[in-house]
């Protein structure tokens, strides 16, 4: 478990070699159908199992069939990401190696929630490795999809192959187990939705060669507020409208300056790396619903008089009338001082081309928390893991007295 796992992190640093090497000499696609066929030989080999072994139940057949469709499934949806498509088979073999080296201590149905807790911990490990990573990013979706193997193989073992050695039920010693494997699970995860650009701005610094960190566009979590308006729709950013407001105001004129030294797409990555999240929320956010809006401004207009009925087309015309709405209303003074003005000739053929009644949701600072405050999600991970080692302790205090008793009953014989 430890030598496999151990691989996984060690492949973090060249996937992007591994994947260029895939690109090279074998298509996505077929490295898909590599990846499935060894899972078919597997499949094999375990339907055939079942069928040597007398008591094999219909039950059982149906669940592996239900993880069969559901690996194929995804193995599909990731055909266009060779690397992904190796992940997803590399953490199915690790929850398998998790749930061997486990049965030799725990043998109630609790080792299949442990297997998962491990599968999740190593999950979120491999991603902050990533994203310590030059060129590699942090992504929730892989934590996700990584567990979602670990636990296929868990249903496959339990109840597809229903090993003799694990007893129904949850024992003592098994619930103790996985609350403090939960507890470290969260405590891990916890610690990455914790790492906000602030927190990462005060040490990231004193890490030799974690630099590049600065420069990535997106980071491991960050909080934020979400808008609900009216006239454009949803979207979200960094700061409340009071905040907001205040910053248009206070960097209105350096944040032009800056915008207007990017007219071209081909410079975008190069303000990305120099403004980011980090050192420069404001002028990020504004410099990203701005791009947003020219590219799809300019994808309007290359149609010049035609109408299509196109998504491409509505589509074009939606984000670039509610993006500069966005940056209209919540950046006013930022955007009038810049050099993307629209031409009112433009103006007027979007606003007759707009159709006010479609929703509407910004992909602009998509991934911030919106939910909770940092504050309520640091509380609510300190009580969880709070609980969590409460009941591992509770738990253990049942296993001693029923080790106590056994003693004193022994004592009286």
């Amino acid at each position: 478990m430890v030598l496999c796992a151990a691989a996984i992190f060690a492949t973090v640093p060249f996937g992007r070699r591994i994947t260029e090497y895939i690109d090279l000499f074998v298509d996505d696609s077929v490295f898909t159908i590599i990846v499935v066929g060894v899972f078919a030989v597997l499949a094999f080999y375990v339907v055939r199992f079942l069928i040597r072994r007398s008591n094999s139940s219909a039950g059982s057949y149906f669940w592996l069939g239900v993880v069969a469709v559901v690996f194929c499934v995804y193995a599909y949806n990731l055909r266009d990401n060779a690397v992904e498509t190796l992940h997803f088979f590399q953490y199915g073999l690790l929850g398998l190696l998790i749930y061997r080296a486990l049965c030799h201590r725990v043998r109630d149905s609790s080792i299949y929630f442990i297997a998962l807790c491990l599968g999740f911990l190593f999950g979120a490990l491999d991603e902050a490795i990533q994203w310590l990573t030059p060129q590699r990013v942090w992504d929730m979706r892989d934590i996700l999809l990584n567990s979602v193997a670990v636990g296929l193989v868990q249903i496959a073992i339990g109840l597809g192959l229903k090993p003799a050695i694990i007893q129904p039920g949850f024992g003592v010693g098994g619930m103790v187990l996985l609350c403090r494997t939960l507890a470290l699970a969260v405590f891990i995860f916890g610690m990455c939705l914790l790492n906000t650009p602030a927190v990462i701005d005060l040490y990231i610094d004193k890490i030799p060669g974690a630099a590049h960190v600065r420069e990535k566009s997106s980071q491991m979590a960050e909080y934020g507020y979400l808008y609900r308006d009216p006239e454009i729709g949803i979207f979200r950013s960094r700061f409340s409208r009071d905040e907001l407001k205040n910053q248009d105001r206070i960097q209105a004129e350096r944040t032009a300056k800056v915008l207007d030294q990017y007219p071209e797409v081909k410079l975008y990555p190069d303000f990305f790396k120099r403004y980011t999240v980090i050192n420069e929320r404001f002028i990020h956010e504004a410099g990203v619903h701005l791009f947003r809006r020219e590219k799809y401004l300019n994808r309007f207009l290359d149609y010049g008089d035609r109408v299509s009925t196109s998504g491409r087309y509505r589509q074009s015309i939606r984000v670039a009338w509610r993006e500069t709405r966005i940056l209209e209303k919540y950046f006013p003074k930022t955007i009038s001082l810049t050099r993307y003005g629209i031409s009112p000739a433009h103006r007027a053929k979007l606003n007759a081309a707009h159709n006010a009644n479609e929703a509407y949701e910004s992909k602009v600072s998509k991934s911030l928390i919106t939910i909770v405050t940092y504050k309520q999600m640091a509380w609510g991970i300190a009580g969880t893991i709070i609980i969590l080692l409460g009941g591992s302790l509770l738990y253990s205090g049942r296993r001693n007295d029923g080790v106590s008793g056994d003693k004193g009953n022994l004592s009286n014989d």
